[in-house]
């Protein structure tokens, strides 16, 4: 639906200390923003929900955060509330700032 937004959780891992036996311990920051999730087509073929996960792939979106948001690289974006078959933790592997939004292009892979 044109429009519509989504909830966009923005993922950040970060060391943050040390335990007493000298381990590295990770937090994770989540920060929700409200963005629109879209399904990137790959050449001319329509994605079919159905064919999603059957043999393994990657499956390609595109993701519009508002300008404001603060995101860097290693951050992944969590998707939960678009539908159960796209749903999930999507890399970042590019994004541009454009004049009205922040465009991010993602993957996940399904094997």
């Amino acid at each position: 639906m044109r429009g519509a937004m989504d909830k966009i959780i923005v993922r950040r891992l970060s060391q943050t200390s040390v335990s007493s036996e000298g381990i590295p311990v990770n937090s994770t920051v989540n920060t929700e923003v409200k963005g629109s999730f879209h399904i990137k087509k790959t050449g001319s073929d329509e994605i079919d929900p159905n064919e999603i996960g059957k043999f393994g792939q990657i499956l390609k979106g595109v993701v519009r955060l508002p300008l404001g948001t603060d995101l860097k690289d290693g951050d992944l974006l969590v998707v939960d509330s678009f539908q159960d078959k796209f749903d999930g933790n999507y890399e970042i592997e590019n994004f541009q700032y454009t004049r009205t939004h922040l465009r991010v292009e993602v993957r996940r892979s399904r094997t």
